[in-house]
């Protein structure tokens, strides 16, 4: 038969028209819970039976698996599934990735002192420093609520970005709803506010990953849900903090206003990008929404 036909079956056979989740989880007392039906779900009516039969056919059919398709991580997780993932797959299907989709959970608050330590109610091994990304480098260490940057992110990217071949590859990060780092979207949200220095450490990340001849072209796009009526009136203020809009679409959830009964109520998808680096990366200001006092973390 010839390959080009056997191409054609293996993409009747193996490529999904909605994500292929790899990871589902909530965050549900006192800890996470797994969905591995939402995994089998998503992969029930593919012949998957081709990636484990004769090794020319399961080489060329995983070929087609991992480039036509888009792969998932849904709900809560600390990122080390997804770098499992990638390296369980291997160098070649890694390379043949096109889509990765991942949730993004709001990163946990610490309270930074004058010296650059940090204090809070986790355990010490769970603090995480100031990243030391050589852009954000600096002798001052204004005291306050900061975001902690989870440094297992950095892995990602650099095994997305760091392929000796690869086509193009598309990264989403999928955002919690009405959030949108350095937009304050939670009137009343006690977690405060999601800071912009987890979106300016990944690009520095990107920029540095993809910056050597042995680097494949990656594209990381950021996916926001928001009240329909709030994102157009803040849409403005949402460009001013550096993104760029590059998608939107009208949709709605369910929700309640004042009525057992749920109701349909206006919402906005809205796909972002940020801009490109320009200048040296300077660490974001502290949380000045958070209502968490210093007694919270130091105490």
């Amino acid at each position: 038969m010839p390959r080009e036909v056997r191409l054609l079956i293996y993409e009747w056979c193996l490529v999904s028209c909605s994500p292929v989740i790899v990871w589902s989880a909530e965050f549900l007392w006192p800890g996470l819970v797994r969905d591995p039906e939402a995994v089998t779900s998503s992969v029930r009516g593919l012949s998957t039976a081709l990636l484990r039969c004769h090794p020319t056919i399961a080489a060329e059919a995983a070929d087609v698996f991992y480039h036509k398709n888009t792969f998932a991580f849904r709900g809560q997780h600390d990122y080390l599934p997804v770098i499992s993932w990638l390296d369980q797959i291997g160098m070649v299907n890694r390379g043949n990735l096109t889509r990765l989709e991942m949730s993004v959970r709001r990163p946990s608050k610490a309270w930074q002192m004058p010296d650059g330590t940090r204090l809070g109610q986790d355990i010490p091994a769970h603090l995480a420093p100031r990243h030391p990304h050589p852009s954000l480098f600096s002798n001052l260490y204004p005291e306050g609520k900061v975001d902690m940057i989870d440094p297992s992110f950095e892995l990602i990217i650099h095994n997305l970005a760091r392929s000796f071949y690869g086509a193009k590859i598309t990264l989403y990060l999928q955002l919690e709803f009405d959030t949108v780092p350095g937009v304050d979207l939670h009137w009343n949200d006690e977690m405060g506010l999601f800071g912009m220095d987890l979106p300016k450490v990944i690009e520095g990340w990107h920029k540095d990953f993809t910056s050597v001849g042995s680097s494949r072209s990656l594209e990381i796009l950021w996916k926001a849900d928001a009240d329909r009526a709030f994102f157009l009136q803040n849409r403005a203020f949402i460009e001013n903090q550096g993104w760029q809009i590059v998608g939107e679409e009208a949709a709605e959830r369910l929700g309640f206003l004042g009525d057992p009964r749920p109701v349909k109520l206006p919402t906005m998808r809205f796909l972002l990008k940020r801009e490109d680096i320009t200048g040296p990366l300077l660490p974001a200001a502290p949380d000045r929404y958070s209502w968490k006092p210093r007694s919270y973390f130091v105490e």
